[in-house]
């Protein structure tokens, strides 16, 4: 009983150190990776390959880089039989030359879903993996002892930039928006939600993902950017 909670214990202290980086909804995600799933796809438009995965995967999140190549028209043949996830998606997106990483992003409307991309991305971002971090980490540490010169090599200078301190608030306030600068935003912005219900009316599906994504990104306090969204959620079903 003794062995089985002192196992317990080391293997939640374990999965928490691997997600310390994570936020909570992208640490979830990364759980949920290792559900087994059963596929069976032939010549399967990518759309549907999603929607099945999700299906089997409660709560999974799944959008794709559509600017970065990706498209939902991409064929797919794979099949498998109770496999964790991670490994369907490291398998079935090899064979396409595609991957995948968790968005993990506090604040951000996407955090904890799956980006497909057309690279070689498996679960973290190119240049973002727990390997490549630690040795970046260490180097600002290293470079300390450095650091303490230049500042006392400042300090003449230091009373410079205080001098400039007049200057810099008269920047500042130049950069008060004038007060229509708001009813701009809201208009650029409905133009663009027009634009994509526009491209929607055509047939052009993916060219209304792109500008869709553009609005929520550029304008995400704005009431175009909230109708945006719930028009990417009907295009991505």
């Amino acid at each position: 009983m003794r062995r089985l909670l002192i196992l317990s214990a080391v293997f939640v202290f374990v999965t928490s150190a691997a997600y310390a980086d994570d936020t909570a909804k992208a640490a979830a995600t990364r759980k949920k990776l290792s559900t087994k799933v059963t596929v069976n796809y032939k010549d399967t438009v990518w759309g549907d390959v999603r929607a099945d995965l999700k299906d089997q995967v409660p709560g999974l999140g799944i959008r794709e880089d559509t600017k970065g190549g990706v498209t939902l028209n991409s064929k797919v043949t794979y099949s498998a039989k109770d496999k964790p996830l991670e490994d369907v998606l490291d398998e079935m997106l090899g064979k396409m030359e595609w991957g995948y990483y968790v968005i993990s992003k506090q604040g951000d409307t996407y955090d904890g879903t799956l980006m497909i991309t057309k690279g070689k991305e498996r679960g973290y971002a190119a240049g973002q993996e727990p390997d490549k971090k630690k040795p970046d980490d260490k180097k600002p540490d290293d470079k300390k002892p450095d650091d303490k010169k230049p500042d006392d090599k400042k300090k003449p200078d230091d009373k410079k930039p205080d001098d400039k301190k007049v200057d810099d608030k008269k920047p500042d306030d130049k950069k008060d928006p004038p007060p229509d600068d708001g009813d701009r935003v809201e208009r650029t912005a409905a133009a663009k939600l027009r634009a994509a219900n526009a491209l929607v009316s055509d047939g052009k599906k993916d060219k209304a993902i792109d500008v869709c994504e553009e609005i929520i990104k550029d304008y995400p306090n704005t009431s175009a950017a909230k109708d945006a969204k719930k028009l990417l959620d009907k295009l991505e079903k």
